[in-house]
């Protein structure tokens, strides 16, 4: 039941990391492309 439980605390943290790495991803993303399309428009 504890190992259990710790595995799953585990997984929930690995979850959380993923989750972050993703949106620092999505949001650098998005920042290249405004900057890009603000380049463009000029």
């Amino acid at each position: 039941m504890f190992t259990d439980m710790e595995s799953q605390n585990q997984l929930q943290d690995t979850w959380e990391q993923v989750k972050t790495m993703f949106r620092k991803k999505l949001l650098n993303t998005q920042c290249t492309r405004s900057v890009f399309l603000k380049d463009s428009s000029d």
